[in-house]
């Protein structure tokens, strides 16, 4: 602010700043919240909420960078820490809300986010750290086209709405809570919610979030294309097997099925991934292992896209593709690929291909499932079972049907 205290006072307050509250080791007092080991039932995430209790208003009063630093780490590690169902503690899942200090610690927690919304003044962007973060790194990336705007984060998730308010954004729209992944109500990283039933499709969704008068329309990605590129060969088959969530992935001997019969019908399956990925994409498929070991002769032969446009290139090319639900799945559909997507784990209808000439294949409707979310009753094995019940003759069937379409 812009009172000063001077003289002995303002000398001791100056020190216990510079000593005490700069000094603080945010990294070491918020490891519990990233570690979720306690079982002792002790208090350490007290320690953070009443490290900001003193922290904003010192922060307030003197301006220092060091101690402003300091304070956006920590806040980046608290969010990072926070698990799908919206936990921020230090308990494994067994002890939460027992016996022991869970609850005294998520008060504090909330103590010092609600100190740092009444240091930003309200619900407005959050100001930009140099802590070299992910957060901040992804805001400077985002700024020519956020500043100012109103931005959509459909997952709620409170790190990428951050990095959306540091870009500069006006304001941030989601979805309520849970409804397709996690949330953030939480001042000042709060978006506004639009609210929408649970089951609407994809392009529902995209109204929701258009501006009053803005027609919807499919996303045109011919601005990607290679206007010399020749017609896509109608036999080649483009296989998608990789996605960073392990319970969204086929097994590699549903795979392997797959990639024999498409060979038997005259197809030529051609396998795609991302940059340094050929290892795990044919160990995915069936082929070999994950090691950089070259891939057996009976493997695919790996094409590494290593970027939007290359993915949008090497799927054009293709007749069809065969994805697990993940990022190039979406570009194929916009492409108006014939699309056959093997999925089990994702929130349907929200994230399901919608062209015309596009299927899912899912047992969703068979078994008890649950939308993807990393924790201990909800993990990549109990995911990839669901996945696994899906066959490669169902995958045929549909792909056999969007190819007629």
């Amino acid at each position: 602010g812009s009172v000063r205290l001077h003289g002995r006072l303002g000398d001791c307050l100056d020190t216990m700043i510079e000593r005490h509250v700069c000094a603080t080791d945010t990294d070491y007092i918020t490891a519990p919240f990233m570690e979720k080991t306690e079982r002792k039932q002790w208090w350490q995430t007290e320690f953070w909420g009443k490290y900001m209790h003193s922290a904003m208003p010192y922060l307030a009063y003197s301006g220092s960078a060091q101690l402003r630093e300091s304070v956006e780490r920590g806040l980046e590690r608290i969010l990072a820490s926070q698990e799908e169902c919206g936990y921020i503690g230090n308990y494994p899942d067994e002890l939460r809300c027992n016996d022991g200090w869970d609850v005294w610690g998520a008060k504090y927690t909330m103590m010092g986010l609600m100190h740092y919304y009444d240091y930003l003044g309200g619900p407005q962007r959050a100001p930009v750290s140099t802590g070299g973060e992910p957060s901040p790194a992804a805001a400077r990336a985002l700024a020519p086209a956020a500043r100012g705007a109103d931005c959509i984060d459909p997952r709620g998730d409170p790190r990428s709405i951050l990095a959306l308010y540091r870009a500069g954004a006006a304001r941030v729209f989601s979805l309520p809570r849970y409804w397709s992944a996690t949330d953030c109500r939480l001042p000042p990283l709060a978006a506004r919610f639009v609210p929408l039933d649970r089951d609407a499709p994809r392009r529902v969704v995209s109204r929701a979030f258009a501006p009053a008068g803005v027609p919807y329309g499919r996303p045109d990605l011919s601005h990607l294309l290679d206007p010399a590129a020749p017609p896509p060969d109608p036999r080649a088959v483009a296989l998608v097997p990789l996605t960073p969530w392990e319970g969204k992935r086929w097994p590699p001997e549903r795979w392997a099925a797959l990639v024999a019969a498409l060979r038997a019908r005259g197809d030529r399956p051609v396998l795609l991934c991302g940059p340094g990925e050929s290892a795990a994409a044919a160990a995915a498929t069936g082929g070999g292992s994950a090691s950089p070991e070259p891939p057996p002769p009976q493997a695919l032969p790996a094409c590494e896209a290593p970027d939007v446009r290359a993915w949008v290139r090497a799927l054009a090319a293709c007749g069809a593709a065969v994805c697990v639900n993940t990022g190039p799945m979406h570009l194929a559909d916009a492409l108006g690929v014939p699309l056959v997507v093997v999925d089990g784990a994702s929130r349907l209808p929200l994230w399901a291909p919608e062209g015309p000439r596009s299927a899912a294949v899912h047992h969703q409707d068979d078994v008890p499932w649950a939308p993807v979310h990393p924790t201990r009753a909800n993990g990549p094995a109990v995911q990839r079972g669901v996945m696994a019940l899906v066959t490669p003759d169902e995958v045929l069937a549909a792909l056999e049907r969007v190819r007629t379409a």
